[in-house]
């Protein structure tokens, strides 16, 4: 699987786990909802120049948008126990598929 799509699938997986729409994500990191559209379906990433700065946003929106029992799971999946903690490790993993 090359690198473009482990990103999207990513993605992908915690926005439908904390049922994260892409205009939400697209005003939360105030980019065009086409790009998120773009980088969930795998045709794009994020471009360089940009992506720590969008991969931060991403973390955060996921965490912040995410109810009780999503965000329950996303802690235990990533093995914390604080929201912040968790976004730190979201953006982590963002990053390492990214890359």
């Amino acid at each position: 699987m090359d690198e473009k799509n482990r990103f999207s699938n990513l993605l992908r997986q915690l926005m439908t786990l904390v049922n994260l729409k892409n205009y939400t994500l697209a005003r939360a990191l105030q980019y065009d909802v086409s790009y998120i559209s773009k980088w969930v379906s795998g045709r794009m990433i994020p471009s360089e120049k940009t992506a720590q700065e969008v991969l931060h946003g991403i973390s955060a929106c996921v965490v912040d948008s995410a109810a009780p029992e999503p965000l329950a799971r996303l802690m235990q999946d990533y093995r914390v126990e604080d929201p912040e903690l968790l976004k730190l490790a979201i953006y982590d993993n963002l990053k390492a598929e990214y890359e």
